[in-house]
């Protein structure tokens, strides 16, 4: 279940967009609220609506690249060619060379919420990284440099 997802330099988003399903603090509509836990509440449903482009379907791709990324390029640490996923914002200065970044939480099948985090250009994957929550608290689980070193454990 996803609980939000944070991007930046992916087709027309330039800046860092944040989209969430984490639930307000009211208490209205508490059918349409998954509890996770004590401190977490996530949306049942979430609709993505706007005028003629303005980023629904950009919004879509970036799922896809997810998707791509965690199961289709490889496992954890792949670093090599992602060219056909890397679609920048085009207007920036940067061209081909600037960095996409991509955030999502989430909550796995066994209801532990976990973070994967990757930061890519068109000719390669520079770095990922994996936290899982406890609580409240951000515990690092791997991360994996451009260099392929592999660092375990706390930041």
């Amino acid at each position: 279940m996803i609980i939000d997802i944070k991007f930046k330099n992916h087709k027309s988003f330039k800046n860092e967009n944040l989209f969430s399903m984490e639930a307000t603090d009211t208490i209205s509509k508490e059918e349409n609220v998954v509890y996770v836990n004590d401190y977490l509440r996530v949306l049942k449903v979430g609709v993505i609506y706007g005028a003629n482009a303005s980023g629904k379907s950009n919004f879509l791709s970036l799922l896809f690249l997810l998707m791509k990324f965690v199961g289709g390029v490889g496992p954890l640490g792949r670093v090599g060619s992602v060219g056909f996923l890397y679609q920048p914002f085009l207007l920036s200065p940067d061209g081909q060379s600037a960095k996409s970044e991509v955030t999502i939480k989430f909550v796995a099948a066994n209801g532990v919420v976990y973070e994967y985090f990757i930061r890519y250009t068109h000719s390669q994957v520079i770095d990922e990284s994996v936290y899982r929550y406890e609580e409240e608290a951000k515990t690092l689980i791997c991360t994996i440099a451009r260099s392929e070193e592999r660092r375990v454990g706390k930041e």
